[in-house]
């Protein structure tokens, strides 16, 4: 249950991949962690999220009590060292 007054952000939204499977998620569910990695060009590990569901895509669908760092655009990232999520 979330505390009355509590700012939620989302929905944002993970697309099944090979490194996000079915498998992935029940482990994030499980732990209530959702962790990201190094993006390509390098930088500090993020979690990437997309705003709208993908057209064909399966995946999850999740909320977070952090606000990602940029609140504009398709795609969100937080850095993995203070991202919290509820699903």
């Amino acid at each position: 249950m979330i505390d009355p007054g509590t700012t939620v952000y989302g929905p944002f939204y993970r697309q099944e991949s090979e490194t996000q499977t079915a498998a992935t998620v029940r482990a994030i569910l499980a732990s209530g962690e959702l962790h990201g990695r190094a993006p390509w060009r390098g930088g500090s590990p993020a979690v990437k999220a997309y705003r709208r569901p993908r057209e064909g895509k399966s995946g999850m669908e999740f909320y977070a009590f952090v606000p990602p760092d940029d609140p504009n655009g398709p795609t969100a990232y937080w850095p993995t060292a203070r991202t919290e999520a509820s699903f």
